[in-house]
């Protein structure tokens, strides 16, 4: 196969994959690596879709940021460890991040804890056993713990009210 053809070949292939979502250049060139694409052709289209817009580590980290917060109602940490598991540096990493802010982050923990009582049919007061679950649950899902003891303190109050 000629180059050029072989270096079309690869920059289709990661089209076809950016048609379902956003990707990292890591996973761009993992997906290609696997089809068998030699490292020329690999860093050739990389290359030439980073050029022109198509993969960007940076836009990718805040969509992804925006997607788990939002969509998934995960903590910093656990949205952290994807984005370095897809080959984002911490710098990156870190810039994305802070864009989140404290208080987005506590309103991704107040609605997963009120979607993991809603699912398990659990009424604040919280017991201390359904406590030390959505504690569990909100640790899971990347939150800090004093992060997760300020929003579960509300669920433990007998005036439930103010959670509502």
């Amino acid at each position: 196969m000629g180059q050029a053809k072989a270096r079309e070949g690869a920059v289709q292939c990661v089209l076809r994959l950016l048609a379902y979502r956003q990707r990292s250049v890591k996973e761009a060139q993992e997906k290609l690596e696997s089809k068998g694409f030699s490292p020329e052709e690999i860093r050739t289209a990389i290359d030439h879709l980073s050029r022109l817009g198509y993969l960007n580590d940076e836009k990718f980290a805040h969509a992804l940021v925006e997607s788990r917060s939002t969509g998934r109602r995960w903590g910093i940490r656990k949205i952290a460890a994807e984005l370095i598991s897809k080959g984002i540096d911490a710098d990156t990493v870190r810039q994305a991040l802070s864009g989140l802010g404290h208080a987005a982050e506590a309103a991704a923990g107040r609605e997963a804890v009120k979607k993991w009582l809603k699912e398990r049919g659990v009424r604040p007061p919280l017991s201390s056993k359904d406590f030390e679950r959505a504690m569990r649950h909100l640790l899971t899902r990347g939150f800090q713990a004093s992060l997760a003891l300020d929003i579960l303190s509300a669920y433990r109050k007998a005036d439930t009210d103010e959670v509502q």
